[in-house]
Parts: structure tokens; sequence; C-alpha cells
């Protein structure tokens, strides 16, 4: 069905009719758009986790349902603080999840998530809740239960 549209529009791109051919174009790329959109939809969701610290005591788990974004859930830590090298926006996201509410701090003086929150890469979640710069497909590891 791609061949024979594709095919289509190429036979109009060589007459006068470009908003047909465009047209044509458009609808072969919004298709294939909304099949992968399915497939991705039909993905299993991925319950993974992120540990660090000296003896690995913190962690924040999150649960996946496309392997692209991760919604991190209520509970998991928060790092107390963020390194120089970290990007300002991204001290800057920290600082407003933590005035929001959506961090809150501990008895202990420790930083966690007061609710469940959406982010919309692993590499955000895990560079803003470390507060370093991190590759959050390695940083975060599927959970084994």
């Amino acid at each position: 069905m791609k061949i024979k549209k594709l095919q289509k529009a190429l036979n109009l791109s060589s007459s006068a009719t470009y908003e047909e051919f465009v047209d044509e174009v458009l609808s072969v790329y919004i298709s294939s758009k909304e099949i992968n959109a399915t497939e991705e939809d039909n993905s299993p969701s991925t319950h993974d986790q992120m540990t660090w610290g000296r003896i690995k005591q913190l962690q924040a788990e999150g649960i996946s349902e496309n392997g692209k974004n991760i919604v991190i859930l209520k509970g998991s830590d928060f790092a107390n603080e963020d390194t120089y090298s970290l990007g300002q926006n991204y001290k800057d996201f920290r600082r407003e999840l933590i005035d929001s509410g959506v961090i809150e701090v501990t008895e202990e003086g420790n930083y966690r998530f007061a609710v469940d929150y959406p982010f919309p890469s692993f590499s955000t979640a895990a560079s803003v809740i470390r507060g370093v710069q991190l590759n959050g497909l390695k940083a975060f590891k599927q959970k084994k239960d």
C-alpha cells in the first residue's frame, strides 16, 4: 500500500499539482507514524531502578510503558545536591520540583518524591534525580522481581 501511494505521489510530482504530491507524501508519512505508535503502545511495561551512594543505599524506581519515557514512583530518593557540571536547565528543573512539592524533605533531611512523576526520558530523569549528567539507559536497570 505504501509503495502504491509513493508511486502515485511520484507520478503526481511530474504533473502541475504540487499540492497533491505533498498531500500524498504526507499521508504516507502520517500513516507510518500511526502504525509505529500502535506498535510502541503494545510493548510491555518495565519496572526500572537506579541505585547510588557509597553503599547503594539510595534508589529511584520507575515504570516505563514504551522504553522512552519513565514515571518515577512516589517514595523514590532524590539527591540532596547537584554537581557544578550539571547543566543549568537541569538545575532549574530540580529547583522547580522541590519548590512545587513534587520533592519533599524527610525528617532526616533527605529528599524523596512525594508523588509519582513523569519524565520525558530516562536520561532527564537520571540527571535530575542524581544531580549529575547521566545516560539514563545505563543508569536505570530493569528491576528483577
